[in-house]
């Protein structure tokens, strides 16, 4: 009887593989709309978009996708980051994002909210703290948006 004896780098490379294989395969199955629409509401840029889904559960699950992508990108490119206390708006919530980039602040709240039966990713950027009454604002310029 042969012992078979793997490497630890191997094996490690393998479990990459199937990870990432695997983010392909789920990403593939979860995708929202393409389609992002923007608006610019009190010196804020306002993106949001819809997704395919209808249930509370999706509507997290999109959310935690988009600051977990923010997070990543910002780590990739070496910037410094701080997630705020969570904000809390009339139909729905939003974390905030503080960046530091070339010595400059970048604010940033990702959150969603339903209109009509369907649920929206939103996120809101702008040059100053973002504030609950920020959130707020830039919901119901997104509602009149969809109407």
């Amino acid at each position: 009887m042969r012992k078979i004896v793997f490497n630890k780098k191997f094996l490690a490379a393998v479990g990459i593989v199937l990870a990432v294989g695997g983010c392909f395969f789920v990403k593939g199955k979860m995708n929202t709309k393409a389609a992002d629409d923007s608006i610019f509401v009190q010196n804020m840029s306002v993106q949001f978009k819809q997704c395919e889904g209808t249930s509370k559960e999706i509507l997290e699950e999109d959310i935690d996708e988009n600051i977990s992508e923010e997070i990543m990108a910002l780590e990739e490119k070496g910037h410094t980051y701080e997630i705020g206390e969570e904000l809390t708006a009339q139909n729905g919530y939003f974390i905030p994002v503080i960046k530091q980039i070339e010595d400059e602040t970048a604010y940033e709240a990702i959150g969603g909210f339903t209109v009509k039966k369907k649920n929206y990713v939103v996120k809101v950027k702008s040059d100053q703290k973002i504030t609950e009454s920020d959130v707020e604002t830039a919901l119901e310029a997104v509602k009149e948006q969809l109407n």
